[in-house]
């Protein structure tokens, strides 16, 4: 996870805004990260200012809980079957 979240930074940090919203979500959901609701803030106005709009959501939502939001636990993709491989 540190390295997807190093990653996710460094393409934040070239002003991705996808990127900078899946940094903000981690911060303030302590994915891979202690949880650090400024830094959050931070990485979601960039993403808010490169036209992503769920980012103007979640910093409202922080916004109205004072820093008191319920960390999300951290999403699971469930792997695709793929007929093409197999394990031997």
């Amino acid at each position: 996870m540190k390295i997807h979240l190093c990653i996710l930074k460094k393409a934040a940090d070239k002003n991705m805004p996808k990127a900078a919203f899946q940094v903000g979500l981690c911060y303030m959901n302590a994915w891979g990260v202690e949880r650090d609701l400024e830094n959050a803030k931070e990485y979601l106005k960039r993403a808010k200012e490169g036209g992503i709009e769920q980012a103007n959501t979640e910093l409202e939502n922080l916004k109205n809980s004072q820093g008191e939001v319920e960390p999300l636990p951290l999403p699971v993709q469930k792997e695709k079957e793929n007929p093409n491989c197999s394990i031997m």
